[in-house]
């Protein structure tokens, strides 16, 4: 078994020290967890990666989340893996309303910047019906991120939201969820040059993070699926304007509260001895 760049980083950033705090019974409230956890990944290797035998990666799941995500409809009711999820079950309303649906978050215009009544909202262009306020809006939050890496590449505006002020709210009142308030709060993109190649550097702000049902097997790769968007759509302008092309950066990820269940508490183990012994076999070998 070898353990690849990003799942060292994980294991050493996270999964270890999580698994040293358990040893010392050092728990709160059901979980073993860090308080302001900062993890940098490399952008250009893997989206899923194995954590050892006992947590490989989870193809099939990843996938059926993607796909959900990017039909950005915030009910789970009618999609594979994700309607019987019991997480998902949990969280959702009795007719399967969500907020964390993240596609929806990032590329849906009803979670966008600009309002169309500000430009003409009866213009047929500009909204499919001026009475539907789901259609009041025409730009994503992906649309206004893009947009700032290509007209002001040194700038700090490129950021994505997926949390809002409103979640306080809609996280438990059954309309919008049951008990969703959405993990990821925003994502912010830099271009920077370093040696002179520009490279695309991504930092992740999380509310709470499961360091592996979540960040593992959720968060980490619909986060690099985003990022690697940016980086083709970017690269596509440039060189349409004959410009350089970026290359792949760092994935700096903040977690304020990353941390793993008690029912998960084996499982952690199981991953932190394997990748000790695994470690100190690499050790002995160099």
């Amino acid at each position: 078994m070898k353990f690849s760049y990003n799942a060292q980083v994980l294991c050493e950033g996270a999964l270890i020290p999580l698994y040293k705090k358990l040893k010392r019974n050092d728990t709160v409230n059901g979980t073993v967890e860090l308080l302001d956890a900062h993890l940098r990944f490399h952008a250009g290797f893997e989206n899923t990666f194995d954590l050892g035998t006992h947590r490989p990666a989870q193809h099939k799941y990843v996938e059926n989340e993607k796909n959900w995500y990017l039909s950005m409809n915030r009910n789970i009711k009618g999609f594979p893996g994700i309607e019987n999820n019991p997480t998902w079950c949990r969280i959702a309303t009795e007719d399967g309303m969500v907020n964390s649906n993240y596609g929806w978050c990032v590329f849906s215009p009803e979670n966008g910047m600009n309002k169309k009544n500000q430009i003409n909202p009866c213009d047929p262009k500009n909204c499919c019906n001026p009475n539907n306020d789901n259609c009041l809006y025409d730009t994503s939050q992906y649309d206004f991120a893009l947009k700032q890496l290509i007209d002001n590449p040194l700038g700090r505006q490129s950021i994505i939201y997926y949390s809002r002020p409103q979640m306080q709210w809609e996280y438990n009142d059954g309309i919008h969820a049951k008990s969703d308030f959405t993990c990821t709060i925003n994502t912010q993109h830099f271009i920077r040059k370093t040696a002179d190649t520009d490279y695309l550097h991504y930092i992740v702000n999380m509310r709470s993070n499961d360091a592996i049902f979540g960040l593992h097997c959720g968060d980490f790769p619909w986060h690099m699926y985003v990022y690697n968007k940016l980086l083709n759509d970017i690269n596509k302008y440039r060189k349409n304007n004959n410009q350089s092309l970026v290359h792949a950066g760092e994935i700096f990820w903040n977690a304020a509260s990353l941390h793993v269940y008690e029912r998960h508490y084996k499982l952690l183990t199981n991953i932190a001895e394997e990748y000790l012994d695994w470690q100190k076999s690499e050790e002995n070998d160099s």
